[in-house]
């Protein structure tokens, strides 16, 4: 059975009393979405290397480098966009502490969220 996000502010008030906090994004991408933005991340960087380069090796010769400056700004936000939201999971548990905010889990549902939680608690303690 899937948590709903009463019963997580449930578990996560049990988990970190009055400062705990859960937040859900209808808007971020699911884990597949994700991979696919990494992927297209992780593509968009080794290219982004390839045409500096080039750029460089271009400048050293001529002038005209104004296309490759274009596709380079392109890139640059293809990265931008992908940095933001391949991170983004939906579903993330912690603490509000004051003015400072503490994920101390993500997933695509509540029960991955807080299983984060208990795996980084089990990882402290070893």
């Amino acid at each position: 059975m899937k948590m709903t996000k009463t019963q997580a502010i449930i578990e996560a008030r049990k988990r970190w009393g009055s400062a705990a906090e859960v937040m859900y994004s209808p808007k971020a991408p699911r884990k597949e979405e994700r991979e696919k933005l990494i992927a297209r991340l992780k593509a968009a960087r080794m290219e982004r290397e390839e045409v500096e380069k080039e750029i460089n090796r271009r400048l050293a010769e001529t002038p005209w480098w104004v296309e490759l400056r274009e596709k380079q700004r392109k890139l640059h936000q293809e990265i931008q966009h992908c940095q933001g939201y391949g991170n983004f999971d939906p579903c993330r548990v912690g603490k509000n502490e004051s003015i400072f905010r503490s994920i101390l889990g993500e997933g695509d549902t509540w029960e991955e969220a807080f299983a984060q939680v208990d795996q980084r608690r089990v990882e402290k303690s070893s």
